[in-house]
């Protein structure tokens, strides 16, 4: 997605930790709340939400396979700093539709690749949505900070011919697109005397949109006299802990975590701060039916993980998410119904040849498969490590499936792979290895030897699918194809561009496309994933950010530094790069949203 480096407020982990993204209703909420042994709690009915149909609440969750029990966890180990105890469960204005779509052109190589029911629940409308073409890949949803912005148009055209950017919602503070033409997204907005935080969902495919509420009361801003400066003051809440939108994998239900203003604890910071929760919502506008999983009094729940076969949440647990120092996480699971809360391991790792362990903080978390959890970890004064959690063991600590790694660490999907650089305790680079995901079904299953795949390498730019892009001693690109058993294939790509700093890596969403390039006096170079090169564009003298707004349109962020002229998002569609990037829409705070699946 575009990296906003201005203009844009924090919102999520340290800089070391990108890529790692409030109160109850009054009346009730119309939520159905599950505690921690799964007994349901009757939803009470509200003006603003749907007439609840009810999540199927069962025992245990449905599943077409057989799954392990696993032992509910009460009790941490002892060597641990958190709480141990698992809890009983405007309308928009359309903007100046005066503009008009600028070409920028390319240099495109000789050789191009080929192309490869009615709504039951509360609603506002906030959009006239233009008629959707034939193709929804022109339909296009965006942060234009702090509006999420919706376009379509046909990049054959030379205008937009009457579908200028719309204008979906104001003062959004995160989006997340859960189906082809369907957008979850919080809002701030006015609830009589107060300004909430609400979750909505809008439907793209329908003229005259409708923005429906899916809860309506996710955050509350707190009186001016109750807000501080530090970084739970406007909600009470810290920013990592407001962000947290997961969808489950078969789309059915999104989670999120809510705060819970009846509660206080005490901080890292000694601020009192509100206690979030974890939720799920039905993404639709029929039964958004909000439910409780796992309520809580002590600290915050953040970035919540759907296992792959939709039954499990992973979730961190932490007090702070510090001031730069670290800060201690433990991490915790729930079934969909709110049975079997389990906290599965951390702050505490364990120790490994007379060396202690900890997660200060566990970020970079990973399903492998429904029973197993990878993480990263790092407390501040070894490099980071790389962890392997198998839930069905029974441990209280991880096994480690590399040490002394970097932050930038990947998992590539198809040979089921890490990739990472070596890194020491002062940051020094030691080459670019993989590793397997998998550890034999042992306790004590020893570390496992990574396979080398370029021992001078300086940058590790990223993995997808099996694709894996670095940057070596000779500051060349290469592109390598990672195979299961670590062996690989390498080419160079053909990157003119000055490789310090670090150029910046974008996948598309499906693999099929990569784009490289740097932040300063830079030309975007876009190659298919067989390291054909594709277009190269003029060089940009004030590039600021870049990012696929699906999987066939490449989006362009320029002149973000300049002061004198707005920004301006342009567009490449890859499928037709002689047309070069076009303009279509300025301002400033650009923003792709992020996307579950490959759109």
């Amino acid at each position: 997605m575009f990296r906003n480096v201005v203009k844009k407020p924090v919102m999520g982990w340290p800089v070391w930790l990108l890529g790692l993204q409030m109160l109850l209703t009054a009346c009730g909420g119309g939520t159905t709340e599950l505690s921690s042994t799964s007994t349901p709690v009757p939803a009470v009915a509200v003006a603003t939400t749907a007439a609840s149909l009810g999540l199927p609440i069962n025992p245990s969750p449905a599943t077409t396979t057989s799954q392990p029990v696993l032992p509910t966890v009460t009790q941490a180990p002892s060597a641990t700093s958190l709480s141990q105890t698992a809890q009983a469960l405007v309308p928009a204005t359309a903007p100046d539709t005066t503009l008009a779509l600028t070409t920028i052109p390319i240099a495109v190589p000789a050789t191009v690749a080929p192309k490869t029911t009615e709504a039951t629940a509360t609603a506002e409308v906030v959009a006239v949505i233009p008629a959707r073409q034939a193709s929804d890949e022109a339909n296009f949803v965006y942060l234009k900070f702090p509006d999420l912005n919706y376009l379509t148009f046909d990049l054959e055209q030379s205008s937009l011919a009457g579908n200028p950017p719309t204008t979906l919602a104001k003062n959004v503070l995160t989006a997340l697109r859960v189906a082809p033409s369907k957008v979850a997204f919080l809002q701030e907005v006015a609830q009589g005397s107060d300004t909430v935080v609400q979750l909505k969902l809008i439907d793209l495919s329908v003229s005259n949109s409708q923005a429906v509420i899916l809860d309506p009361t996710v955050f509350q801003v707190l009186p001016k006299d109750q807000q501080s400066n530090f970084a739970a003051g406007r909600y009470g809440v810290e920013n990592q802990a407001i962000n947290s939108l997961a969808l489950s994998p078969d789309g059915t239900q999104l989670a999120y975590t809510k705060a819970n203003p009846k509660a206080r604890f005490e901080g890292l910071t000694s601020q009192k701060a509100q206690p979030t929760e974890l939720w799920v919502v039905n993404p639709n506008d029929v039964n958004p039916n909000p439910t409780r999983l796992v309520a809580n009094t002590q600290d915050f729940m953040a970035f919540p993980l759907w296992s792959p076969d939709n039954n499990r949440l992973a979730f961190i647990r932490t007090t702070s998410f510090g001031t730069g120092a670290g800060f201690p996480t433990a991490l915790w699971s729930v079934y969909k119904d709110g049975s079997r809360l389990a906290r599965l391991t951390g702050p505490d790792l364990g120790k490994l040849n007379g060396q202690v362990y900890q997660a200060l903080p566990a970020f970079n978390l990973r399903w492998l498969d429904p029973t197993v959890l990878a993480f990263q970890a790092t407390d501040q004064r070894q490099a980071p490590q790389l962890w392997q959690h198998d839930l069905t063991l029974g441990l209280d600590f991880p096994r480690p499936l590399a040490l002394s790694v970097d932050y930038n660490t990947f998992f590539c999907e198809i040979p089921r792979r890490y990739v990472f650089m070596t890194r020491s305790t002062g940051g020094v680079s030691g080459g670019i290895y993989s590793v397997k995901a998998e550890l034999p079904a042992e306790k004590d299953a020893a570390l496992p030897a990574p396979n080398p795949i370029d021992q001078s390498g300086t940058e590790l730019l990223g993995c997808k699918g099996d694709k894996v892009v670095y940057k070596g001693a000779d500051n060349k690109i290469s592109l390598v194809t990672l195979k299961s058993d670590g062996t690989f294939s390498k080419i160079s790509l053909n990157y003119s561009e000055n490789p310090a700093p670090r150029p910046i890596l974008d996948f598309s969403p499906d693999g099929r496309y990569l784009s490289l390039h740097n932040s300063v006096n830079s030309a975007v170079s876009v190659y298919s994933s067989d390291g054909k090169l594709l277009v190269s564009s003029p060089t940009f003298s004030t590039l600021g950010s870049l990012g696929w707004l699906n999987k066939r349109y490449l989006g362009l962020n320029i002149d973000l530094y300049q002061t004198t002229r707005p920004e301006q998002l342009l567009v490449l569609d890859t499928d037709a790069p002689a047309g070069g990037f076009k303009q279509v829409d300025t301002g400033s705070g650009f923003n792709t949203i992020a996307e579950d699946k490959s759109y």
